[in-house]
C-alpha cells in the first residue's frame, strides 16, 4: 500500500464509525508503515513489534564512518546497530544478487553491525525469530 492509499483510506474511515469494516480498517491502519518492500518484511515487523521489541526502522539508510553508503537495510535497528534482512528466493537463486550481498554484509559487519538474515522458513519459528532479535538487540544495549 503506497502513502497516498493509506491517507485515502485513513479519510474514508473517519466520519464512518457505524460503517462494517471500519473498524478493522482503523486497526489496519495504525501497523502500516509506508515504503515496505515486501508482505514478508511487514510479518517480521509485525512479529517483531507485537513480541514487544522495539520498532525498526523500514528500508533504513546505513552510512559507513566515513559516510558511504553501505546499505538500505529492511529492517533497521540503528541505536543498537541490528540489521534484520529477508531473504526471499532471489537472495539464493541469483548468482550475481548472492555476490552482492555477500559483499554488502561483508561492508556491514566491518562496520560493526549485527546482521540477522530471515527468510521464509524461519517464519515458521517466530519464537527463535524473537529469541535471535533478542540476543543481537541486547549485544547491541538494548534493555526489556
Amino acid at each position: 500500500m503506497n502513502i497516498l492509499s493509506c491517507e485515502v483510506s485513513s479519510q474514508r474511515g473517519q466520519g464512518h464509525s457505524g460503517h462494517r469494516g471500519v473498524k478493522l480498517l482503523r486497526e489496519a491502519l495504525i501497523w502500516i508503515r509506508p515504503g515496505v518492500d515486501s508482505p514478508r518484511e511487514t510479518d517480521l515487523r509485525l512479529l517483531i513489534v507485537r513480541s514487544g521489541l522495539p520498532e525498526p526502522e523500514v528500508n533504513g539508510l546505513i552510512l559507513g564512518r566515513t559516510g558511504v553508503k553501505l546499505a538500505t537495510g529492511d529492517l533497521v535497528f540503528r541505536r543498537y546497530r541490528v540489521l534484520l534482512e529477508y531473504d526471499g528466493g532471489q537472495h539464493r537463486t541469483d548468482e550475481n544478487q548472492y555476490h552482492w550481498d555477500v559483499d554488502r554484509l561483508d561492508a556491514l559487519m566491518e562496520e560493526t553491525w549485527r546482521v540477522i538474515r530471515i527468510n521464509k522458513s524461519h517464519l515458521r519459528n517466530p519464537p527463535e525469530v524473537i529469541r535471535r532479535v533478542t540476543v543481537a538487540l541486547m549485544a547491541g544495549g538494548w534493555r526489556p
